[in-house]
């Protein structure tokens, strides 16, 4: 470890390969996903579902973090998921691929609830839920 990271990095920078950049971060939140809500005919064979998520700039809002909670349900059935986080190479933007630990089956709807807590600057907390639904095409 360098030097300059033996203790803590101050809260309002961050770390990365023992290099200090500015945090100049907003809140991730969510803006679409692959399939779209209410997509219909989606291949059973899917690898992953995409959670895109983008930067907050509305500023007026003074939101200064969101905390995201995922999970997958196929009628009252929970859904085992992986969490992987990646970046877009192609428009950067943040994504989450929630990954079904179990094939998927033809013909039914499933449904992925994002729970997000939003926190604002003067300490409220507001949550909201966002369900992307999407049925499955036969096989």
């Amino acid at each position: 470890m360098d030097s300059c990271c033996q203790g803590s990095c101050h809260g309002d920078y961050h770390h990365r390969r023992h290099g200090h950049l500015p945090d100049f971060r907003r809140p991730l939140v969510l803006i679409g996903s692959v399939p779209r809500n209410r997509q219909t005919g989606v291949s059973p064979s899917i690898k992953a579902i995409k959670l895109i998520f983008g930067r907050d700039f509305n500023t007026d809002r003074c939101l200064i973090n969101v905390e995201n909670m995922i999970d997958m349900w196929q009628g009252m059935n929970q859904v085992p998921i992986r969490i992987k986080r990646v970046v877009d190479k192609q428009d950067g933007h943040r994504v989450l691929l929630v990954i079904p630990l179990i094939p998927l089956i033809g013909g039914v709807t499933y449904k992925v609830r994002v729970r997000s807590v939003f926190v604002y600057r003067n300490g409220d907390k507001v949550t909201k839920c966002r369900l992307i639904v999407f049925s499955t095409g036969c096989r």
